[in-house]
């Protein structure tokens, strides 16, 4: 199965259609940086990524992305489907395997997000390379 053209793809409305009228979509060639107005990405800190394949991404769009903004947590995600395919492939850029998601979480609340609910369970997604399933994460140190 292909990858959707760009301009087919649900990617950017989904985001779009989840965040706030006061949250700023940066584009960029395989990211989309999404923050309140006003505001940068974190260049250090805690990171989560999240994993995805392409044909499930817009499914994950639609349900995390509403939950990060109502958190007010700044995150960049891959730009469509065919940007994340091409992340996932492992040729293009290995240590970018999946990470459809990049998460920078406000620094004091990084141990509060391992109440958050369960939205990812259910999706198949391969980890990505020298990270550590969230689950297995959260119970270290």
């Amino acid at each position: 199965m292909s990858s959707p053209h760009a301009d087919d793809d649900p990617v950017e409305p989904l985001i779009r259609a989840g965040i706030g009228p006061h949250w700023q979509v940066t584009d960029g060639p395989v990211w989309l940086a999404v923050v309140p107005a006003g505001t940068a990405l974190a260049a250090h800190g805690w990171k989560l990524h999240v994993s995805c394949r392409a044909a499930t991404f817009p499914d994950l769009v639609t349900t995390l992305v509403p939950m990060l903004a109502a958190e007010g947590c700044l995150f960049k995600l891959a730009r469509s489907q065919q940007a994340l395919a091409r992340l996932n492939d492992g040729t293009t850029s290995p240590a970018s395997v999946g990470k459809a998601v990049t998460i920078y979480p406000d620094q004091e609340r990084v141990r509060q997000l391992e109440t958050w609910p369960p939205c990812c369970t259910g999706l198949r997604a391969k980890c990505s390379t020298g990270q550590r399933p969230w689950r297995t994460a959260s119970r270290h140190g």
